[in-house]
Order: C-alpha cells, then structure tokens, then sequence
C-alpha cells in the first residue's frame, strides 16, 4: 500500500503542472510524501515509484503525438515510440528525483531532523539543475511553475529564479513534513518548523508585494502584434507551403497592422521552411512587406552558411525594408527532432527512428543572444525549446535585451496540456528578467506577457489570428539576473558538509580524534 500511496502522491504533487489553479497542492502534498519517506524501509524505491507520477503527469502530453504520420510511421510504431518517450523520460528524471526521499529520511534518521528540509530541497535543486546539462535531460517539470497561478508567490523568480523558488517550496514542505511527524507522534509543536514555514510565506508574500507595487511607470510604450497562422507542421512541410504560409502569414500581418497600427511584428518558428538567406524573391517579398506596413518584423525560417550548416533561425526586417545584419540561431536544439543523439547506437536499435525527423540534416546550434538593434530598443530572441532553459534568456538580458521575442512551433501537441506549460515556461522567463515577451506560435498558444507573468493577450490553440497589446523596452535588472542560479552552488556545499559530517560521525573514535587534531 505504501509503494501505491508514493505513486498517487507523485500524481497528486505534478497536478498544478496541468492545471494552474490547483499551485496550494504544492505547499502540501509533498511534505505527505516525505512523511512518508520517514516511515518506511526503502525511501528510495518509494521515490521510483513517487518520480513516475510526478514525470508521468508532466509529460502526458506526449500521446499527444499520435499518429506520428507526419513522420510516415504506421499506428502501431506510433504507439510505440510514444510510449517509450513517455516511459523513458519519466524514468531517467526519476532516477535521480528518487534521491530526494532517501536523502531526507537518511539525514532525518541519522543525522539531524532539524537540516532533513534543507537537504531534499537541495538535492532537488540539484537534480533539476542537472536536467540542463544533458541531452536526455528536459527541465519540462519544474517545480516553479505550479506557482504561476499566484501573482504574489511567482514574483519570487525575479529574485530566486525557478530552480530556487523550487528549492523554497520543497523547503516548505520538508518544514512541514517536520511539523505534522510531531503532531502524529504526538510530541510538543516542532516550533522550528512552524517558524520556519511562517517566514516562508511571509518571505514570498512580502516579496512578491514588494515586485507587484514597485513595477515602474511605462514610458515611450508601443504596440506590438504576434501572428498565429494556425498551420501545422504536416502542412508546412507540404508542397507549396512555402507560398501559402507567406500568403496566411502576410495576410494576417496586413489586418493587425490595419486594425492596431503595431511597430513590431512576431511570426512564429520556422515559418517559411527553408533557408531564407539563399531565396532573394522570399528576401524581396518580406521586405517589400515589411516596407509596405512600416514594422519591424520579426520571422522564423532557416539559415544555411557557407560550410553547409543548417541553423533554425530569426530574422529580423527594419519598416525601411532593410534586412537587419544579426540573426539568431536557436541555441537548445530538440535532441529526435532537429538532431539524433547517439544516432549510430539508436538506428541500429530503432532502425524507424532515422526517418523521425523532417529535416534533412541534424541542425546546428547557435552559440550567443545575438540581439537586435532597432529604434525601439535591442531586441532579444528565443526559439521554442531555448525557452525551458533559464540561463538563455538571462544570457540575453545580460547582453542588454530589453525585450524578448519568441517564436515557436507547438503543432505538435495540438491543444494538450503540454502547450499550456510550454506557456507557462514563457511567463517564467518574463518574470526573472523583468521583460516584455512576445510569444508567436505556429497553432497557438501565441501571447504577449508582462514583466510580472501577466497573460496581456493570447490566442488558443488551433485558432487562426494575431493578438496585439502595448509593451515598453526595459533597461532594470533582477536580482536574477545579476546571481543567476547562485542556489545551486549553495546547495552543492551544503549537502557536501552534510555529507563530511556523516562520514565524520561514522568513523571509530580513534580515527576521528585524529582527523580532529588535523
């Protein structure tokens, strides 16, 4: 029943990540687990089995790719590889998430109750820090994110950023895991728990007031409009879909510029599915289009150079019709979407998965911000994937971004719940840099979000449209983004003294006097 219970509780602690309204679980169902993991006798199978329903919920999305006749796979290949992502992803993340439970009831039990919250928040830290450094490893569940629904407690990413409001949250929880083990032993209050979770929330609402009431004045603001032309990939990538996506997409700019007159212009992730470096009548007619509105416009499409690379790429068009000298090249690639890892050892296991990704060739990655100077203000960008990745948009603040656009291509998850986060990650990223984003999406969600995360404007998936608001360059800084994720270091440290420490205790007598006199 115990192994059942630690299952439920993973799908109980990931169900803010499907449904933002639902952020309180966050401050409660993870402290039942780690109770748990006090309790009984293999905390770290109990975190195996805890880590497939928190993965398993955050990535369900992923049936959403079914059929994968877009990549010419029968039904039953289908079904098979997305069960194999599905189960795959969910166990590598968990392999390591399973930590958390086991280090917490080890420093429980062995060392010191009272430091068991700051280990397994650390080790969450950690883990999700980790999910950055790999190919394999998708920092999709973020904890933070179950926090958006609360203008008050998400406002904490401007200073913390998400891998350290997740530390705070599993933090909280671990206090509270403290308190109800005393309240269940019916032992006096822990009051160093209560406290501890009273300055917790105290630290989040005073802190989250503070960001909400000192949002400076706009000044010199305009109007932008972000383009939703509701094709999806299958149909970009069909004959003629070069022409028809500049028809649907020229189109719809004309009636966003006739109806709200917007300065700038956002088209979603490769667009136009070629290298527009090598089409000049694409070149001419984008910028004669960009002349005509008097926008800078903003669009996705390939980039080739001379070596031969393919990078996934923005441009950016000037209102005279100029063809701005930077281009950004998406920085994360999708590993079995815009490149194969490991692709000798998986085709010859998997022989299909040669023929999962539409691209001709693996693509290559950029290597900087690569900003856009106009008149309005120097213009940062992120493609799709590049937004689940914290460190990208900060590096581009840092480089002196003071907007950020970006253009992706969700189509491939229809309307599932894994548009809604892929969202969600847009509005974490406005809020640790304290910047206007501008998210262009082939089908939707397309929006343009505030500095503090507030939804401006959207458009649903699979609607046809634009969405317009007034946004304003900014120069301020987070804290944020000056430390960046400091948190993780910090946590490094601590859970390295912690360890010495056990170490320490578990030596003989004799052998630890004279590490003592050293």
């Amino acid at each position: 029943m115990t192994f059942l219970a630690a299952f439920l509780l993973g799908l109980l602690v990931a169900l803010p990540l499907a449904f933002e309204s639902l952020g309180f679980l966050s401050f409660v169902s993870l402290s039942v687990f780690l109770l748990l993991s006090v309790k009984v006798k293999t905390p770290y199978r109990h975190g195996l089995l805890f880590s497939l329903g928190y993965y398993g919920v955050a990535f369900s999305w992923l049936t959403a790719l079914y059929p994968m006749d877009f990549a010419g796979f029968s039904p039953l290949v289908s079904i098979l590889l997305v069960a194999l992502a599905w189960v795959f992803l969910s166990i590598l993340q968990g392999v390591a998430l399973a930590l958390v439970p086991k280090v917490f009831s080890a420093v429980y039990t062995r060392i010191k109750p009272a430091l068991a919250p700051l280990a397994a928040a650390s080790v969450w830290c950690l883990v999700e820090a980790g999910q950055e450094l790999f190919w394999f490893g998708v920092p999709w569940a973020r904890l933070a994110m179950t926090q958006l629904g609360s203008p008050l407690f998400s406002q904490s990413l401007s200073l913390v950023g998400s891998l350290g409001l997740g530390f705070l949250l599993v933090l909280f929880n671990g206090e509270l895991a403290l308190l109800l083990d005393s309240l269940r032993e019916k032992r006096r209050i822990d009051r160093a728990a209560s406290l501890a979770m009273i300055a917790l929330l105290l630290f989040q609402t005073v802190y989250g007031s503070i960001a909400l009431l000192s949002q400076p004045k706009e000044e010199n603001s305009f109007t932008v409009a972000v383009i939703q032309g509701n094709l999806s990939s299958s149909d970009k990538w069909a004959d003629s879909s070069v022409a028809n996506s500049l028809d649907v997409y020229s189109s719809l700019t004309r009636e966003a510029v006739a109806e709200a007159s917007p300065t700038l212009v956002v088209w979603p992730e490769t667009v136009l599915v070629v290298s527009l470096n090598r089409y000049d009548a694409l070149k001419y007619a984008l910028s004669a289009l960009a002349k005509e509105c008097n926008v800078h416009l903003a669009v996705g499409a390939f980039y080739t150079d001379e070596q031969e690379s393919k990078y996934n790429a923005l441009y950016l068009y000037h209102p005279d019709g100029t063809l701005s000298e930077s281009v950004y090249y998406k920085r994360h690639l999708v590993p079995f979407g815009e490149y194969l890892p490991m692709a000798e050892l998986l085709t010859a296991l998997i022989p299909s998965l040669r023929d999962i990704n539409q691209i001709d060739s693996d693509l290559t990655p950029g290597t900087d911000s690569a900003l856009f100077d106009t008149d309005l203000g120097s213009l940062g960008a992120l493609i799709c994937f590049d937004s689940i990745f914290p460190s990208l948009a900060r590096d581009a603040v840092c480089d002196g971004a003071e907007l950020l656009t970006l253009s992706t291509n969700d189509s491939w998850y229809k309307d599932s719940i894994g548009v809604y986060q892929h969202n969600r990650h847009a509005r974490m990223r406005a809020i640790e840099s304290c910047r206007y984003l501008l998210r262009a999406a082939n089908t939707g969600i397309s929006s343009i979000l505030s500095p503090t995360g507030e939804v401006l404007s959207s458009l649903e998936p699979l609607k046809t449209g634009y969405v317009t608001a007034e946004v304003a360059c900014r120069t301020t800084r987070t804290p944020y983004s000056y430390v960046g994720d400091a948190i993780v270091p910090l946590s490094f440290v601590f859970l390295a003294v912690l360890l010495g420490h056990f170490l320490v205790k578990k030596m003989p007598l004799a052998k630890r006097k004279t590490v003592d006199k050293a």
